[in-house]
């Protein structure tokens, strides 16, 4: 049976719900699809939201709207999972999937670069780009920024559990 985007991503918000409760973090789905973020997060210290991001098969993490990461908070976090090597499907079985956990001021400052970096180029004929629905970040991109971007957020956020206030 074929998932539609919105079951697949609800899907993973839940898993990352499983997660957080599972090192003692209070996780509640927000009740409307917002934009920006899906689980409001509770630690001992602080409360934050969580963005999450599925890409099936692909090396890319679709990041949204740029007026949607523009809203992401700087206690806020993107988690993205990625398949563990191009083409592969994501699986809830451990080691199914590699997650990234981003910074949301970092998503929101670094995550977009590429896009308008694209968008500041003469397209064909010289004639102005048309300005894409979504903010995408891949692993190997049409700007340099993308490779950049990707393999230091890979190295830095990979499982980064460690970032999350306590």
């Amino acid at each position: 049976m074929v998932q539609t985007t919105g079951e697949i991503g609800s899907a993973w918000e839940r898993w990352v719900c499983q997660q957080l409760e599972a090192r003692g973090y209070g996780a509640a789905l927000h009740r409307v699809n917002n934009p920006t973020v899906d689980i409001r997060v509770t630690a001992r210290t602080a409360s934050f939201d969580v963005s999450v991001k599925a890409s099936t098969g692909v090396e890319q993490i679709r990041l949204g709207r740029p007026e949607s990461i523009a809203r992401l908070g700087d206690r806020d976090f993107v988690f993205a999972i990625l398949p563990v090597a191009k083409g592969a499907q994501l699986s809830f079985l451990p080691g199914g999937q590699r997650l990234w956990i981003i910074p949301g001021v970092i998503a929101r400052t670094e995550g977009p670069q590429p896009h308008f970096d694209y968008l500041s180029k003469p397209g064909r004929n010289g004639q102005p780009r048309k300005a894409s629905f979504n903010v995408v970040l891949k692993k190997r991109g049409t700007s340099p920024l993308h490779a950049g971007i990707w393999s230091r957020w890979e190295a830095e956020y990979q499982d980064a559990w460690h970032l999350l206030p306590q």
